[in-house]
């Protein structure tokens, strides 16, 4: 039986929308990335261009970043069929029968008032791509379709969709040039609408920038697609620049271009794209695979192997990352890896894999990082945890999946749709063993080749602590890092309680004696249970450290502090008194996630002393960033270099607690 083609023409090319059901101003598609960073869409328009240039059979992805700003906004393609159908949308009929959010009076401004603006800023994204024909121009536009191969950077989905928070108008054109013919497209996202037309269905949030679209095929031949001639002459002009230098290839065209969302002020393009690319391309980069250029304000800059390095030493002192992805100092150690490590061959079920290692590594703990076709993927990869390393000195392993496809395909269909996360669980049956497989082969390979710790260097306790400057463990300090911390008190600790300190990791610092009467049931408690646990503590700054910690136990209710370790002879391995530092709340994560207000551990003072971490495993990593200050009545300098003891406590939950 024949499909019914139900479809929406126009002599010249133009936004058209099809019948859909309602759908307000925030659909879950675009929502999700609503409140992303500029990384986000850039790796998803570098990683895009990687494919195209490997599809055509190009050595080396080239890309250009530039932005026009004072395009005529009635010379954007479609314009007007676009006004027509904002208005249509936010008429008071239809507005009232959508949800209203203040998500989508704020979506709805943002889109009134660049309409309003006789010129708008457009960013151009060009490639030097295989193009984009009939087939592939279908694949862009139809949500949850790929015309990847098997070998490709993306995964399925309708990825494209990460661009569109970056237009105000939440409009994205497209052109393509193969064979020396060029096609154009374009998708706007806005709202259901009822149609002008009388006994006509609502109209759907999707417009297309096309010649018709048959809304009967689902599948092929959905649109009719602008070509040669009809492809408009703004977007004629940028593929003009692409047959004059490549020959053949892309370009995205973002109307409305709002600057990622960041500070106009200060920002800047070029840094944004370098950024971005460097931490997340570095192998591609560093390999010569990807040359990327920005052209800002008539300035035209360059991003290739010889200035990745520069670029990447900019950002090394970054110690937390702004968005979802890795860091400038991470992306920079990475970097190290991948230039001064060795070559690996690790035998697997599926074939050789190559991974790069390098060891000795100037941080104190073990990293792996995980690059899929020149983009960094993850550092947190499933079966090989740093702390699986415990036994080896530290090192730094990348895993580039160069050359083996099957590892490549398994790892791409493990990945979350930002393409930062690996997760077997997404594989199902016979593929989801091989993975599992293949990272457990690996990590045993590492373990045998990456040389052992000494028995009198490693000799785990409850309590393994990191000074700045290096590492020992068991309690027991080697003479070389001196004392731990000399201070002095400014008042008596019966009486500490109050006061604010000024501790340089920010936040504020309160005394913690045992004689404070400001103490309430079911509030902080110096007392509990040990559990035994390994830890980790790395100085990221004069009061602010990285931690990691790994129970051998399990626990129903574990509690994480941390005291300082101050006046200490250097062979002692007590603490002298327990004076623990004050958390800021706004700085701690754990896991990279925020903590809830009744996970936090306050003294009488309302200072946060500690951190409920819930039910401990043997064996569980547990990942926590802070910034601290120190009690009010210790004279410290601000510089004053301090060594913290981790504490890993059995404790009831606060609400049993204090209900007893």
């Amino acid at each position: 039986m024949a499909c019914l083609d139900r479809s929406v023409k126009d002599t010249k090319p133009s936004l058209l929308f099809g019948p859909g059901g309602t759908s307000g101003w925030t659909p879950v598609g675009i929502s999700s990335f609503h409140g992303m960073k500029p990384t986000a869409a850039i790796r998803e328009l570098i990683q895009n261009s990687l494919d195209a240039a490997v599809d055509a059979g190009e050595d080396i992805a080239r890309m250009r970043f530039h932005v026009v700003s004072r395009c005529r906004t009635d010379d954007i393609p479609g314009i007007r069929a676009y006004r027509k159908a904002f208005n249509s949308a936010t008429s008071k009929d239809t507005l009232d029968s959508l949800p209203p959010t203040d998500h989508s009076r704020a979506i709805t401004e943002e889109i009134r008032t660049c309409l309003k603006r006789k010129t708008c800023e457009i960013l151009y994204v060009l490639d030097n791509g295989i193009g984009l024909g009939k087939d592939r121009m279908e694949g862009l536009l139809s949500d949850g379709i790929s015309m990847k191969g098997t070998d490709a950077t993306g995964s399925y989905g309708n990825g494209h969709i990460v661009a569109f928070p970056a237009s105000d108008l939440r409009y994205v054109l497209y052109g393509g040039l193969a064979d020396g013919k060029r096609i154009a497209s374009g998708h706007a996202i806005l709202a259901s609408r009822r149609s002008d037309k009388k006994n006509k269905p609502t109209l759907g949030k999707d417009g297309y920038f096309v010649k018709a679209l048959h809304e009967g095929r689902l599948l092929k031949d959905r649109y009719t697609f602008p070509e040669n001639d009809d492809v408009p002459g703004i977007i004629h002009e940028q593929l003009d620049w692409i047959e004059r230098n490549w020959g053949h290839g892309s370009v995205v065209m973002i109307p409305g271009f709002n600057q990622f969302r960041e500070n106009s002020a200060s920002f800047s393009l070029t840094k944004s794209v370098f950024r971005a690319s460097a931490c997340n391309f570095f192998e591609a980069i560093y390999r010569g695979k990807l040359i990327i250029s920005v052209e800002e304000s008539g300035i035209e800059n360059c991003l290739d192997k010889t200035t990745l390095l520069r670029i990447l030493e900019e950002y090394k002192e970054e110690k937390r990352s702004t968005d979802s992805f890795l860091s400038g100092s991470r992306a920079y150690e990475a970097y190290l890896a991948l230039r001064g490590g060795q070559p690996v061959e690790v035998e697997t079920d599926i074939g050789i894999v190559e991974v790069i290692v390098r060891h000795p590594v100037d941080s104190a703990r073990t990293r792996l990082d995980l690059c899929r076709n020149g983009m960094w993927v993850t550092g947190d990869i499933p079966r090989l945890r740093p702390h699986q390393f415990g036994k080896v000195k530290p090192f730094h392993a990348i895993l580039p999946l160069r050359r083996n496809k099957d590892f490549n395909r398994l790892v791409r269909k493990s990945e979350n749709p930002l393409h930062n996360e690996c997760h077997t669980n997404q594989l199902h049956g016979r593929e989801k063993k091989q993975l599992i497989n293949v990272f457990d082969a690996i990590r045993e390979h590492l373990r045998k080749a990456v040389p052992g710790l000494e028995a009198e260097a490693f000799r785990p306790n409850d309590i393994f602590v990191l000074p700045q400057g290096g590492s020992f463990a068991g309690g027991v300090r080697p003479s070389k890092f001196g004392a731990a911390t000399s201070v002095q008190r400014t008042k008596s600790s019966d009486t500490a309680g109050g006061g604010t300190g000024g501790g340089a990791g920010g936040g504020t610092g309160t005394g913690t004696g045992s004689g404070s009467s400001r103490k309430k049931s079911g509030e902080f408690k110096r007392s509990g249970t040990r559990i035994p646990a390994r830890a980790l503590i790395i100085p990221t700054g004069p009061r602010s450290c990285a931690i990691e910690i790994v129970p051998e136990i399990k626990a129903k209710m574990g509690e994480l502090r941390f005291a300082l370790d101050e006046n200490l002879d250097v062979t002692s391995d007590g603490v002298s008194q327990e004076s623990y530092v004050s958390i800021d709340e706004d700085s701690l994560l754990v896991n990279q996630e925020k903590v809830s207000e009744t996970a936090l551990i306050k003294d009488g003072d309302g200072q946060i002393k500690g951190v409920m971490l819930g039910a401990v495993d043997s064996g569980e990593k547990y990942s926590i960033k802070m910034d601290y200050s120190v009690p009010s009545d210790l004279s410290i300098k601000d510089d004053q270099k301090l060594v913290l003891v981790v504490e890993l406590m059995s404790r009831q939950s606060q609400k049993k607690s204090e209900n007893n």
